[in-house]
């Protein structure tokens, strides 16, 4: 006797851990904010050359690392008072539902490859 496996149930248990995972950084990254600053820094090289097009896509990856990697240390740096707070207990380090260390290797990853893209794709001027 074989026993029937369906296609959405192997695809649900498949990419549920996935699309937790997802979340999970989403919600560390604050991503409404991340996309806000970006659009912003997406503006200003707008403004600043005068044309929209591809010289400006790395330098806005990079500004979109860094904003997402520094939501996520905000988030690490106030995960005690978050705790404490109705507001914000629901978050993903005071819940957790992703450990501080996670948190904070995430976070300085992001921000440290979305610097390291600035330096080298942009103009050194906007690093420092």
């Amino acid at each position: 006797m074989s026993k029937t496996i369906e296609v959405k149930s192997i695809l649900t248990i498949q990419l549920r851990p996935w699309r937790e995972w997802a979340i999970l950084l989403l919600s560390l990254g604050k991503i409404r904010i991340s996309l806000l600053v970006t659009l912003t820094a997406a503006a200003g090289c707008i403004l600043a050359t005068g044309q929209a097009g591809a010289p400006m896509l790395l330098p806005t990856v990079a500004v979109f690392l860094m904003a997402f990697g520094s939501c996520g240390l905000n988030q690490y740096q106030e995960r005690a008072i978050d705790a404490s707070m109705e507001r914000t207990r629901r978050r993903v380090l005071p819940s957790k539902r992703l450990t501080p260390k996670a948190a904070l290797t995430i976070s300085l990853t992001e921000i440290s490859s979305g610097s390291l893209l600035l330096l080298f794709a942009g103009n050194p001027l906007a690093f420092r």
